[in-house]
């Protein structure tokens, strides 16, 4: 079991959920980092989600296994729940 400062991206959805500021630091292998739009991106209503990521969406078919989804984002899409339902 992780301890609660070895689990750095729970801890940051967590705080952000109970009303905390949190900030989310992106570092790629080949050493570019920036900040990401985090836990405020993760718990965004799909209305306000980026235009590309909503039109990804509408594409989906089929059924949908959603691995590594955070805070769960994904799930609150129309074509997800839409997909769930005639599942």
């Amino acid at each position: 079991m992780l301890k609660r400062a070895q689990d750095a991206y729970g801890q940051l959805i967590y705080d952000f959920y109970r009303g905390k500021d949190a900030m989310e630091l992106v570092e790629r292998d080949d050493g570019w980092i920036t900040d990401s739009g985090g836990p405020r991106d993760y718990f965004a209503l799909f209305s306000r989600w980026p235009k590309h990521h909503r039109q990804a969406m509408r594409s989906v078919r089929g059924r949908v296994l959603d691995i590594g989804a955070g805070a769960g984002r994904v799930s609150q899409g129309p074509t997800y729940i839409a997909i769930l339902c005639k599942s």
